[in-house]
């Protein structure tokens, strides 16, 4: 069968061979692009998801631990929940190579916000769970978001540790905090 596909001819072949290079240099940029746009669509619901959690774990720190039932349905909503646990689960999830740096900026931005001092992150034992795109559909993929949705969602799970122990879970979904990511101009970009 792929004998009958090859040409015959020496320019069908040369055809054939830039068609092929053609394709595969645009394989390559897809990928540069869709890591790219990724990481622009993420970085808002982010660096917003890791200050709403530095607030609130500065605030849950400083109070008394009876206190802290009432603090956290207060400051709970439909994007952010937040609640004790026993403690950490037992094995971190794997999590893919755009989730890794969007960790590290998580964890970043919740350095800068809870203290300077390198071991205050630390002494929190922060362990990122998940970090994606939130989607509107369950169906739909990471791709379907970065070209159709003008505000993509970031979807957080995170779990640390207070100063006096009690370990806690957290579950955001931040958004572009009005800034859209232009899905249409994306898309022309491609």
């Amino acid at each position: 069968l792929i004998w009958r596909l090859w040409p015959r001819s020496l320019t069908g072949r040369l055809a054939l061979m830039l068609v092929s290079g053609m394709l595969a240099a645009q394989a390559l940029e897809g990928t540069i692009w869709y890591d790219m746009r990724y990481g622009k669509a993420m970085e808002i619901p982010t660096r917003l998801a890791a200050t709403r959690l530095a607030d609130a774990v500065r605030t849950l720190d400083a109070v008394p631990a009876a206190s802290r039932p009432a603090i956290l349905h207060a400051i709970g909503s439909a994007d952010f929940s937040l609640g004790a646990i026993d403690g950490p689960s037992g094995a971190t999830p794997a999590i893919d190579r755009n989730g890794v740096s969007g960790s590290a900026l998580f964890q970043d931005v919740l350095r800068q916000r809870l203290g300077s001092d390198h071991d205050e992150l630390t002494r929190h034992q922060v362990r990122v769970l998940a970090i994606d795109l939130a989607h509107a559909s369950p169906r739909q993929a990471s791709w379907f978001s970065l070209l159709h949705d003008a505000f993509p969602s970031g979807h957080f799970i995170v779990q640390l540790r207070l100063h006096d122990g009690q370990w806690l879970q957290a579950e955001l979904r931040e958004g572009q905090a009005g800034m859209s990511t232009a899905p249409r101009a994306a898309a022309i970009d491609y």
